[in-house]
């Protein structure tokens, strides 16, 4: 909610759209974060939950060049085009039209490679029962970091 609030409160939000708003935005993260959960748990169950500089660096490349360019970019990108064209699908394939989604793919994994490849590093590194609350915490910073990208391309 944080992130929305800051949003609402800077004025950042359609007046129309802003309870429309703070349902996507609670539903799509808490979402992301069902998703990460998930991963970080397979993870734990495949690499181990040994904070070693090998189990470190294996979940950090699979999270990072896996996830992040396999599924997590393109759902970000592809969930903030539909929200930023109004919840409309028509508006969604003309934004696609404008610009190529694999630019803004590009453009959201790059700017997520320079937040979370330290910072993935960091959470592996901290007890499992710590890398969830730890994740959100960074999470609700990188939300703004991304709505702000999203929305000065829109």
């Amino acid at each position: 909610m944080i992130p929305f609030v800051l949003l609402y409160a800077t004025g950042r939000l359609p007046k129309g759209q802003r309870l429309l708003g703070c349902a996507f935005y609670v539903v799509f993260w808490a979402w992301k974060g069902v998703e990460v959960d998930a991963l970080y748990r397979l993870q734990a169950q495949v690499f181990g939950d040994v904070a070693s500089v090998s189990v470190i660096a294996k979940k950090t490349i699979a999270d990072q060049f896996l996830y992040n360019p396999v599924w997590a970019g393109p759902t970000q990108v592809w969930f903030s085009l539909w929200k930023d064209s109004g919840f409309s699908i028509k508006g969604l394939q003309q934004r696609l039209v404008e610009e190529s989604f694999g630019r803004r793919v590009l453009v959201v994994l790059v700017s997520t490679w320079i937040v979370w490849l330290p910072t993935v590093a960091i959470v592996y590194a901290l007890p499992t029962a710590l890398q969830i609350p730890v994740f959100n915490l960074i999470l609700c910073f990188w939300c703004l970091l991304l709505t702000s990208i999203s929305r000065r391309e829109g």
